[in-house]
């Protein structure tokens, strides 16, 4: 390209932003209102600052400087803090309601994730949030309120739960409506999840009594978890089928190596749960067979428990069991011997 020509080249460039401008004023004078039709009035979003939050919220008020500001106070009998500051003009805060949670609980971002992670039983929960904590725990402290405001919170985006408090950002806009909307539910929800561990077995057993999967769960959970407590044993009057038998000690090991192939995985997690803690060398085998997928690890880690408290059942070898369970003798994996509890003599 000769000199000339970049020239030409250079100067076009050069006016080409001043053309499109031109353009985009022409193409709103066409666009401009004509005589008689109706005005379009555009929404005015209401930006609050911390001070009328605080006067909405009867709040507290604490001046941390020009650009932040600290709003403390009490809902539902909770306590709840607004962190607040200012970019670019427009006030933001940090909603912060502490928590002493007994048991972890998370919620998993999506990606990270895994098939045996606990559920509650409500489908549309389920679907959409993914949890990391106690599955006993959470069936027991996740009612359907408490799954209701959890869910209102990720739609709303940006907000964090765990053991020590739930977290949220939000702007002081439309006059301090999404900031109240935000402490009523959040602190809502610590009420809720204010679950003791000691109170978990009360509350499995109400909840088992519902109806549903997350009835089931919970009941499953109830027994997994809690075995010798006196409200599993009560379950067996309000239940029936598989967990009934279950609870009542109707040939109990075979009716969880049953369920070891039930088509719901949070249900067979709990049987290989209560294997691990009650199970006996009978149900070795079924549980190595289960040992695929999901149940892998904890199918695995049940066999190591049944086999740690029978003892040596090798090739040759003889289980050293309590001497109330003395007398009994059964093939063990591999072809050794194995002291059976007297509940199990055929």
């Amino acid at each position: 390209m000769n000199p000339d020509s970049q020239i030409g080249v250079l100067i076009v460039a050069a006016y080409v932003p001043i053309l499109l401008a031109v353009a985009w004023l022409a193409i709103n004078a066409l666009r401009k209102r004509k005589p008689g039709e109706p005005v379009i009035e555009q929404p005015v979003v209401e930006v609050a600052n911390p001070a009328a939050i605080a006067e909405r919220l009867g709040a507290t008020l604490e001046d941390d400087g020009y650009a932040r500001k600290t709003l403390s106070g009490e809902r539902n009998g909770r306590p709840y803090e607004l962190r607040c500051s200012v970019y670019e003009g427009t006030w933001y805060a940090e909603v912060r309601v502490p928590l002493q949670l007994d048991e972890e609980l998370k919620i998993k971002e999506e990606g990270f994730f895994s098939a045996e992670d606990p559920e509650v039983g409500l489908p549309g929960f389920d679907d959409v949030v993914h949890l990391d904590g106690d599955p006993a725990w959470l069936s027991a402290a996740l009612v359907p309120e408490a799954c209701r405001l959890i869910i209102d919170l990720q739609s709303r985006g940006g907000y964090k739960l765990s053991r020590v408090g739930i977290f949220a950002g939000v702007t002081l806009a439309n006059g301090g409506d999404d900031v109240g909307h935000r402490v009523e539910a959040m602190t809502r929800l610590g009420v809720l999840l204010d679950l003791p561990a000691d109170a978990v077995p009360e509350r499995l057993f109400e909840r088992a009594r519902e109806e549903g999967r997350a009835a089931e769960l919970a009941g499953w959970r109830l027994l997994a978890h809690f075995p010798d407590h006196a409200r599993a044993q009560e379950l067996a009057g309000c239940t029936e089928g598989a967990l009934a038998a279950v609870v009542r000690g109707e040939d109990v090991e075979a009716s969880l190596i049953d369920e070891l192939a039930h088509r719901d995985l949070q249900r067979r997690l709990a049987v290989v749960e209560l294997l691990r803690q009650k199970g006996t060398v009978h149900a070795v085998q079924a549980l190595r067979s289960a040992a695929t997928g999901s149940l892998k690890t904890r199918a695995r880690a049940a066999v190591a428990a049944i086999q740690g408290r029978a003892g040596d059942v090798g090739p040759g070898g003889l289980a050293v069991v309590p001497d109330e369970q003395r007398g009994e003798l059964s093939v063990a994996q591999g072809g050794g011997l194995a002291v059976v509890p007297p509940k199990e003599r055929a």
